[in-house]
């Protein structure tokens, strides 16, 4: 297709929409709600997103009516895009925002039914407001602090420790140590081993690797201490931990 046919293609479908539009109640608040859908999820406000979500849809409903199949993928990929820029604000690294918006999109394509569809605005309030609050609502005011967390979020499957932080931040790891305690409330490697166990209960969870292989893709020193670190943290160990959540056959 040449470049110009792409601009007549486009102008059609841009002044359909716009006809489509005109008359819709609604659709001139839309993007007032989408703000208010991103907020509510970044502050934990679940209940207020799935209303909002909820309207969004209500509005894509009575614009795109016999067309709804198409136009709530269309809408919910929008959505992916959007949170994806808001998780480089929580430190998440480019490689995670990638795979999570790359998997809620291959998702999305596999909704068809109707109940499907209104179902998955839902399903993707509870996954992006997951991402975001499993990360300890890491919005820090203090500059250093926050790039700190963002170096940590970036190197969850490799040891950390407070003087590579401090290294790459050029302070000293003694005052890292000591600004990052008072402002987080937990150590470097508090912290750090938090995320790890975090991002290793989704394994956990989801995959059948062994939990040998889960504690070495996030650089714990040992299994033990692995195991020590989870069950201080979630009150058991992986294995009971993977046990609890396991479907009765």
């Amino acid at each position: 297709m040449k470049e110009s046919e792409y601009d007549e293609q486009f102008a059609q479908y841009y002044i359909r929409d716009i006809e489509l539009s005109k008359d819709v109640e609604g659709i001139n608040y839309y993007f007032q709600v989408q703000d208010n859908l991103m907020n509510q999820i970044i502050n934990g406000e679940i209940e207020s997103a799935e209303k909002s979500m909820k309207e969004l849809q209500k509005i894509l409903q009575l614009r795109a009516k016999e067309e709804l199949p198409i136009a709530l993928p269309r809408f919910y990929l929008s959505q992916v895009v959007l949170f994806g820029k808001e998780l480089k604000r929580f430190g998440v690294s480019p490689t995670k925002i990638f795979c999570f918006s790359s998997a809620c999109i291959e998702l999305i394509y596999t909704w068809k039914s109707e109940e499907e569809l209104m179902g998955g605005g839902k399903w993707l309030v509870k996954a992006f407001s997951e991402m975001i609050h499993e990360r300890l609502n890491p919005l820090i005011d203090h500059p250093i602090v926050s790039q700190a967390i963002e170096l940590i979020n970036g190197k969850l499957e490799q040891p950390i420790e407070v003087e590579e932080v401090a290294n790459k931040l050029t302070v000293s790891p003694s005052y890292l140590a000591k600004l990052f305690k008072q402002e987080v409330g937990m150590t470097v490697k508090q912290f750090s081993n938090h995320r790890k166990v975090i991002e290793a209960r989704y394994y956990l969870q989801f995959s059948n690797r062994e939990i040998v292989e889960i504690s070495d893709q996030f650089a714990f020193c040992n299994q033990s201490y692995f195991t020590k670190v989870f069950k201080e943290q979630l009150g058991l160990t992986p294995k009971q931990f993977r046990l609890s959540i396991q479907k009765p056959s």
